[in-house]
């Protein structure tokens, strides 16, 4: 599956749905296969918002990643972090308008959260300007206030 924003490529391992696009707008395309040239993902307007159609699985965790990182930016979401490949990050918004982000690394080497202003670790209450490491196989909690 091609990204067409980014034009990378992932591999895919399940085929959900064939995607007729029907005034959506497509946002991936499959490469390869019987498939080749059909939308993988797209985007359609509805009511208010939109909704984002994903059609096909991959085992790369970047893939999902960058098609929530583009869900976010048509949504005009500014996220509080920025995550290298290979950490899946997840977003909790704050009634004080603060946010916690909980980052899980599952691959064998540590990762780096660059942060867009200051953090603190839930956990140690170690505290953060601009990034953190989050070891190999583990899981980091940060809090960012408003």
């Amino acid at each position: 599956v091609e990204i067409l924003s980014s034009k990378r490529s992932f591999p895919v391992w399940q085929h959900i749905d064939c995607i007729e696009l029907e005034g959506a707008e497509p946002l991936a395309f499959y490469r390869g296969g019987v498939l080749e040239g059909l939308p993988a993902a797209s985007v359609n307007k509805q009511g208010k918002g939109r909704v984002l159609f994903i059609g096909a699985e991959s085992p790369s965790c970047d893939f999902h990643q960058e098609l929530s990182a583009l869900a976010a930016e048509m949504a005009g979401v500014k996220a509080p972090c920025e995550a290298e490949p290979g950490l899946l990050v997840s977003t909790l918004r704050l009634k004080d308008g603060g946010d916690c982000v909980f980052a899980v690394n599952a691959t064998a080497k540590e990762h780096r959260v660059k942060f867009n202003g200051k953090a603190i670790d839930l956990l140690s209450t170690e505290k953060f300007e601009e990034s953190a490491m989050v070891p190999a196989y583990s899981a980091r909690a940060f809090l960012f206030a408003k």
